[in-house]
């Protein structure tokens, strides 16, 4: 080997230039000036604040608003008027159906945005559940939001108008709306895209609270 060094497995371990020995250091030995027992070190992240070298704390930052105000974006409850003269329920039992009082708590609902162009999932405050489409059409509530059916698109009904129609995403090619019949049950899917527009498909939110 150059410079007169040599190394082994287990012996010692020469210098290129000065030919003295230099003891092989144990995988098991901590480095010199830490033990394996010290707590992690601290790192100056610039805003004043250390954190651990063990990972970032990631917080959830505050929204800048429009105005340039900040804060965290509050919860809206809102309820789904439909024109049939119906609010929308979501029940613990997994139904979806037309309720007349104002006051039912199973008619509060919270649209969580799901996509761009007006996709939002509708999910009753109360029971957790999320409105769903099933392949044949058929309405219900359901506690995963990543199932089939449960993306809506909102659409305006006509230009002028304050009413507005939920399309079913995943079943947009069969023109599948959201819709609650005259005796407050809702309406097959297949029954919803002709004639356009239905008043079962006509709805109207409005905010009732804020968290």
């Amino acid at each position: 080997m150059c410079c007169g060094g040599s190394e082994t497995e287990e012996g010692p371990v020469l210098h290129p230039q000065k030919d003295e020995p230099i003891p092989a250091r144990n995988p098991s030995t901590p480095r010199p000036g830490r033990s394996k027992n010290d707590p992690p070190m601290e790192l100056n992240t610039g805003d004043g604040n250390p954190s651990s070298s063990s990972g970032p704390s990631n917080p959830a930052f505050p929204i800048v608003f429009p105005d340039g105000t900040t804060g965290r974006p509050k919860k809206r409850i809102r309820r789904l008027y439909c024109k049939t003269g119906y609010d929308i329920g979501v029940f613990p039992n997994g139904k979806v159906a037309g309720i007349k009082s104002p006051r039912n708590k199973y008619g509060n609902l919270e649209f969580e945005s799901a996509g761009l162009n007006g996709e939002i999932r509708i999910k009753g405050v109360t029971t957790g559940f999320y409105v769903t489409m099933t392949p044949k059409g058929k309405v219900l509530g359901q506690p995963l939001p990543n199932s089939r059916g449960t993306i809506w698109v909102e659409t305006k009904i006509a230009t002028g108008t304050t009413y507005m129609s939920l399309l079913s995403l995943d079943y947009a090619h069969h023109g599948y709306y959201l819709a609650i019949k005259k005796s407050g049950k809702p309406k097959p899917g297949p029954k919803t895209a002709h004639p356009y527009p239905q008043k079962a498909i006509s709805f109207l939110t409005r905010v009732v609270a804020e968290e």
